[in-house]
Parts: structure tokens; sequence; C-alpha cells
């Protein structure tokens, strides 16, 4: 008898897999980011496992004034409570969360989209140095790529069933544990409501909004005791002497636009997860390469036309364009990691491109970006 011939697409799963875990565990402890943001988070976390006890709030929000729910530092204590407290755990859940969300990326482009999308958008995810570099880090940001993922299908979904956005609802409020970045999509789903809200039954209302209130729970009890001081920052926020303050930012926040549409694509070799993320004393993020930049802008602008002839790309574009959006007119200090929704689409948007081109042209893009 002759042995069974392997199929193609059995094969390909396997060796993507296989590529997609070295990419990730690769020296995943050794090189693993323990900095000032990991090691707050993780004296909160630790905090709870030598004395567990209900807290409502977690790590703030950068400089907003604002604090997260406490969902991550519990996450954090579980992670500890099972290595007694060995930040190895760390270094594995990251790249394991990184998985899932290349993962999720190939189902969720496979099921919108086509499976040939799937395969470019996953593989140009997989492969991004940046990413790969955020995907080796334990923080509250971390689960902004693998949110947006979700967010994106729920919303796609809604259209023939509006039960979806039960779904849409709780990730929305995860957000508040994880990242306030995330917040800028309410817009979108916002209009979605009011344009599918005839269809939206009693039963789908009731239950997102006793999901989103479930999970903000803990913020909830906080700001009842604290005259919601918490909840009422993004409005403090959105002053108009802070919106003045946009204006003069503008300039900055542009540059750093445009070196992180780069960096996307290429990192210098070399180079360490300290140095790109600016750490004092040691960082030196890879600066901008012009035709990178230009690159990704074309992948949008391409994009743009694409949504312009078929409905169906309208909301990939519109949520791919409004990070964008929302890091040039943010009042206060930009960092790159509040792009990560965007990097998140714009693999997803330059893998639908490349699905739709010739096919040779968009495998030798594949391997020159795979090979740097």
């Amino acid at each position: 008898m002759s042995k069974p011939k392997i199929k193609l697409p059995g094969l390909f799963i396997g060796l993507f897999l296989i590529f997609i875990t070295v990419l990730r565990f690769w020296k995943a402890v050794d090189w693993f980011s323990f900095n000032f943001d990991e090691e707050y988070q993780a004296f909160l976390a630790w905090s709870q496992v030598q004395n567990f006890h209900p807290i409502w709030i977690g790590v703030s929000a950068g400089n907003t004034g604002f604090y997260l729910g406490p969902g991550f530092t519990y996450l954090n204590a579980l992670l500890f409570k099972i290595s007694n407290g060995d930040p190895t755990s760390l270094a594995i859940f990251s790249p394991l969360l990184g998985i899932a969300t290349i993962l999720s990326i190939f189902y969720v482009v496979k099921k919108i989209f086509s499976s040939k999308a799937a395969v470019f958008s996953s593989l140009l995810y997989a492969i991004s140095p940046l990413l790969n570099f955020y995907d080796r880090r334990f923080w509250n940001p971390s689960f902004i790529p693998f949110l947006t993922v979700w967010l994106l299908f729920s919303l796609y979904k809604t259209k023939n069933n509006p039960r979806w956005f039960i779904l849409t609802s709780a990730i929305m409020a995860t957000a508040l544990h994880v990242h306030l970045s995330l917040l800028i999509f309410w817009p979108i789903i916002l209009f979605l409501v009011i344009r599918y809200i005839k269809k939206i039954d009693w039963k789908t209302w009731v239950l997102s909004i006793l999901s989103y209130f479930a999970i903000i729970s803990p913020l909830v009890v906080y700001d009842l005791v604290h005259n919601f001081d918490n909840l009422l920052t993004p409005i403090r926020m959105l002053s108009a002497q802070e919106t003045a303050h946009t204006i003069n930012q503008l300039p900055t926040h542009l540059i750093a636009l445009w070196n992180s549409l780069s960096r996307f694509w290429y990192l210098q070799p070399h180079t360490t997860i300290q140095s790109e993320m600016g750490f004092p004393v040691s960082g030196s993020p890879t600066p901008s390469i012009f035709i990178l930049s230009i690159f990704s802008l074309a992948i949008i602008i391409l994009l743009f036309f694409k949504a312009k002839k078929d409905k169906k790309y309208i909301l990939l574009f519109s949520m791919a364009i409004i990070p964008l959006l929302g890091f040039i007119l943010f009042p206060g200090y930009v960092l790159e990691y509040y792009l990560l929704s965007f990097f998140t689409l714009l693999s997803i948007s330059a893998g639908l491109l490349l699905s739709d081109s010739n096919q040779k042209i968009s495998w030798l893009i594949i391997i020159i970006f795979c090979t740097f």
C-alpha cells in the first residue's frame, strides 16, 4: 500500500503554525521586557497573590488621570499564583497571546473576505518586526490587537444578526480594563447601532447593557464612592484648553506617526526591545525609511478607493483611519503603542490588497518582508 499523500492545505497550516510559534517564542524569556510599566503592574498583582482582596481599579492610563479596571491586574496575579511569582510566566503568556491574535486574524479575515486574504493578512502581522516586539511585552496594551480583530468581526456580523452587538458591547467594556485607545471606535459602533436600530430586539439591548456593566462593574463601584471622578476624566480631557494644546502638538504627532508607518515593516538589525520602545538611556528606535512610510500610506489610500467600489470594505477602512485621526488629534503626549489597533488593521488591509494583486509579486513582497 502506498502512503497517503499529505494535502497541501494541511501541510501549509502545519508549517504556518510552526513558523509563527518559532517567531513568537524565539528567546522569549531572554528578551522579555520588564520595565517600569511591567513593574508597576506586577507590584499590584503580587500584592493580590500575597493577600487577595477585591480591588476596583488597576493601573493608571498614562497621563490622562483615568484608572483602568482591575481585569489585567487579576490576570497578572493568576499567572504569578501559578508560577509562584516567576516573571517567566509573563514571558510565556505574551507570545501565546500574539499567536492567538495571528490565528484570530486568519479566522476573521477568512470568514469575512477570503482564505487567500486570510493567509496574507495573518502572515503580515506575524512577520512584522514591530508587532513581534510588542507581542513580547506583558502589559495592559497587549490585548489591543486581539480585541481589535474581534471587534471588527462582531461589527461585520451585526449587519445580518444584530445580536453580535452583545459581543461588541463586551469588547468595549473590556477596553476599560485594557487601554483607552480602543474607545476611539465608539463613533463607528454608535453609527451602526443607529443604522440597524430597527433590527435590534429587546433581548439584545438587555444583554448588551448587562454584559457591559457586568464587565465594568468594579469601575462603577469605585466611582460611586469617588463621585464619578474617574469616569468623568474623558470629559475633562476634551476641554477647550486641552484642545488648544492639541493644535500645538500636531507637528510632533505627525512625525511620530510617519516614523511608525515605516517601523511596522522594518527595524534595524541587532536591535532590542528596550531600544525600539525608546526607554531612557538605551532608547534608540529605528528611524523612518521614506519609501516604507509611503508604502503604508499607499495601502490606506488604495483601501479607500476599494471601499468606494465595494461597500464590504467601508467598515475596515473606517476602523483603520479613525485610530490615525485619534493619534494625530489626541490632546496630549502620544506613544507608538497607541497605534496598535491601526497596525493590526494595516496587516489586514495589506493582506486584502496582496490577495487581489498578482500572486507572484505578492509572494515576492512577503518573502522580502520575511527575510528582513
